[in-house]
């Protein structure tokens, strides 16, 4: 019997630390067309820090006039979309988009509200206040 083949490599991407450019446009040439090259949106985005995804943020918007996550939210779907997402926001932005969740429509998920709110001292809920009323124009309380 002949030997199975071997998988193809991951997609290998150079990191620069100081072109955050190159790597806006490898994300935006991931994402450009019909389907999404994944492997490339892995290789970048689970491979830099929050800072370096910041500075990748600010050189996709100044290029291509949107956030990056709202193009990746826009060309992924389901957890794998919810994943790289939350990479991308910040710890303020994700609170405050799941509370705003957990808060709308019929009722309330009190398993969220118990899994945010007793474990964010005071500076990070007076972050995520803020970062609340900015999103959504209004209060958390």
């Amino acid at each position: 019997a002949a030997p199975a083949p071997a998988a193809a490599p991951a997609a290998q991407v150079v990191h620069s630390s100081h072109d955050f450019t190159a790597d806006a446009d490898l994300l935006y040439a991931a994402m450009k067309g019909m389907g999404t090259d994944e492997s490339k949106l892995i290789a970048i985005i689970g491979q830099r820090t929050r800072q370096e995804l910041h500075e990748i943020d600010m050189a996709f918007r100044n290029k291509h006039g949107k956030p990056l996550a709202d193009k990746v939210a826009s060309e992924t779907s389901g957890h794998f979309k919810d994943v790289l997402v939350n990479i991308l926001r910040t710890p303020e932005e994700c609170d405050a988009m799941y509370l705003h969740e957990a808060c709308s429509g019929v009722g309330t998920n009190e398993h969220i509200l118990n899994e945010i709110m007793p474990t964010r001292d005071g500076d990070e809920m007076q972050r995520l206040k803020l970062k609340y009323s900015d999103i959504y124009r209004r209060g958390l309380e």
